[in-house]
């Protein structure tokens, strides 16, 4: 299959690392691509680094957005002309055979979703057609573990797909906006092929907007949980019990990642964590998710929720949030 994709780079305040995300499409074993830059609203020297690249390779562009990653990335999907496109992340790579084994699964689908890499993880290799009611199944994966199998890193879209659905990002959210468009694809599609192939590579950031804001990510996340929720409205039970779990999974993360990833005492972190948990999304969530198919590591923490066991709930948050620092 030799049809052109395009890939689109939201770019903002990226000189630093950008040039190692535009050398790994450069090294791609396919190479009937056209790489969109997008430029949105930086203020260091993100422009005049790409404008080299542009210079330098036909195949690449840049143009300029609105800020907002929701913003670039929608105005890239306003510009692509290919029947394919995928989308990397500034900071993040593709490994060099990504778009070669997206590509050979596209025929027919909707979308392709590749891995990312795992140091501990081995791939098979193998790939997995999903279409009709296997699709729910698939969707109970993603929301379940949205931060994996939730995002656009890694993914081949058909762009009449997204075109027909009229699909686009919500600029109005702050967080996991990529998920619930990734979510909302996979609801709208008729097919879909997943790989067991690494395909992107992701860059840890301890600088992360989810590692390092505070208790205001609480009402942040709302907007997304909410619209989560509307699209598992009137889906098996199933799906609606992953919803469940994608709004709590959310509050572990601003848990490990805001509320108790500080100097504060304790005591207010916990004072803290139980006002969030009186927000609507998150009360839902804990009073009726089922845990029987929630993984162990997840179902125990909201076991501690819904036994109200503040302080081990809060100590394990603040040694993940160690960790995760560590890791930076």
């Amino acid at each position: 299959m030799n049809e052109e994709v395009t890939v689109i780079i939201p770019a903002y305040n990226a000189a630093k690392v950008i040039e190692d995300a535009i050398a790994s499409v450069q090294k791609q074993t396919f190479s009937n691509w056209h790489l969109l830059i997008v430029e949105n609203g930086s203020t260091d020297d993100t422009t005049s680094v790409c404008v080299s690249f542009c210079q330098e390779d036909s195949r690449i562009s840049l143009v300029h957005s609105p800020k907002g990653v929701s913003n670039a990335r929608n105005f890239g999907l306003g510009q692509v002309k290919t029947p394919w496109f995928t989308f990397l992340d500034a900071d993040d790579q593709l490994l060099p055979k990504a778009l070669e084994s997206l590509l050979k699964n596209a025929p027919g689908q909707d979308l392709v979703i590749g891995q990312y890499t795992k140091a501990t993880e081995d791939f098979s290799g193998k790939s997995k057609a999903y279409q009709a009611e296997q699709i729910q199944d698939y969707l109970v994966e993603a929301l379940s573990d949205a931060t994996k199998k939730a995002v656009v890193g890694g993914t081949l879209f058909s762009a009449q797909f997204i075109k027909a659905q009229h699909l686009r990002f919500n600029s109005d959210l702050a967080h996991a906006e990529d998920s619930v468009f990734m979510l909302t694809c996979l609801k709208n599609a008729r097919a879909f092929t997943v790989v067991d192939t690494p395909v992107y590579q992701y860059t840890y950031s301890a600088d992360s907007a989810t590692r390092s804001a505070g208790s205001k990510l609480v009402t942040e996340f709302t907007g997304a949980i909410e619209q989560v929720y509307r699209l598992c409205r009137g889906e098996s039970a199933k799906v609606i019990n992953a919803g469940y779990l994608f709004a709590l999974t959310q509050f572990l993360i601003i848990s490990v990642n805001g509320l108790f990833n500080s100097s504060a005492p304790l005591k207010e972190q916990v004072k803290q964590a139980k006002e969030a948990l009186t927000q609507p999304v998150y009360a839902q969530a804990l009073a009726e998710i089922d845990l029987m198919p929630v993984p162990r590591s997840k179902k125990i923490m909201i076991q501690l929720l819904k036994q109200k066991n503040w302080l081990l709930y809060g100590l394990a948050c603040r040694g993940k949030a160690r960790l995760n620092r560590r890791k930076g």
